[in-house]
């Protein structure tokens, strides 16, 4: 592999890694906010609520991945790109 792949690798993996963290977060702290309700009416303690609901992340990985790569994809390859000169 040579150095301009590796470079185009290396920046895609670690756009992808932040884009998918920042998404999954986000989308997890929505789906979380939902179930508070329930979870205190019940009397149940932080460690629960957050035990159960992190139970969610793995499903949420499945959906956002292929965004969150296609995102990382073209903002790898914009960034790359040649910038016009003008004459």
């Amino acid at each position: 592999m040579g150095s301009i792949d590796k470079y185009i690798f290396r920046t895609t993996l670690a756009s992808f890694a932040l884009v998918l963290v920042s998404l999954t977060g986000v989308i997890w702290i929505t789906q979380a906010l939902r179930g508070i309700d329930l979870m205190t009416s019940q009397g149940q303690t932080i460690i629960t609520f957050l035990g159960i609901t992190s139970l969610v992340i793995p499903a949420l990985v499945l959906i956002i991945a292929p965004i969150a790569l296609m995102i990382a994809i073209s903002h790898t390859l914009n960034s790359s790109r040649p910038i016009p000169k003008s004459s």
